[in-house]
């Protein structure tokens, strides 16, 4: 893959954040492949911490739909940068949030008229209508999930981790 040329990448670091007082909207957010990169540093005068990288819209949608992932840094000392798959837009001026981690399960209940009884168990999302068990979606790593079905022998059978 070529090097996508004319548009700017901004390397930052997390603490310095989104580059500021700029004629470019920086939307999007990549780690460098190797993150935290010796060679790819903060370009803001005085840090020297390892760096993230934002991109312009353009370059965005060119990493987004056509899996762009070499960018040209100018005046940065390493001048070009492959960048890692996982990246992700930024919504409002402020510094990003990285999406939340979700992990998904097909649980069965002991009893087809049981209810399910989640606890502190916030599901992100629920389909109860599935011909094969109910699939939950929770934040996280869905420890806590697993957990509490090994709990509630009384209401769940078995818990199956699907994504």
């Amino acid at each position: 893959m070529e090097v996508l040329w004319g548009r700017m990448a901004v390397a930052r670091c997390e603490t310095c954040g989104r580059p500021g007082r700029t004629k470019f909207d920086y939307v999007f957010v990549a780690e460098p492949v190797g993150y935290p990169d010796p060679n790819i540093r903060c370009g803001k005068r005085g840090c020297q911490n390892p760096a993230i990288i934002w991109l312009y819209v353009i370059d965005a949608m060119m990493y987004e739909n056509q899996k762009q992932r070499i960018f040209q840094l100018p005046f940065h000392p390493a001048k070009t940068v492959t960048l890692k798959d996982g990246g992700y837009f930024v919504s409002d001026k402020r510094e990003p949030v990285k999406p939340e981690r979700t992990s998904k399960f097909k649980v069965w209940l002991s009893n087809s008229r049981q209810r399910a009884v989640w606890g502190n168990i916030n599901p992100v999302e629920c389909d109860y209508f599935a011909a094969d068990g109910i699939y939950v979606t929770v934040k996280g790593d869905g420890s806590d999930l697993e957990k509490w079905i090994a709990l509630r022998k009384d209401i769940f059978v078995l818990c199956e981790r699907v994504g």
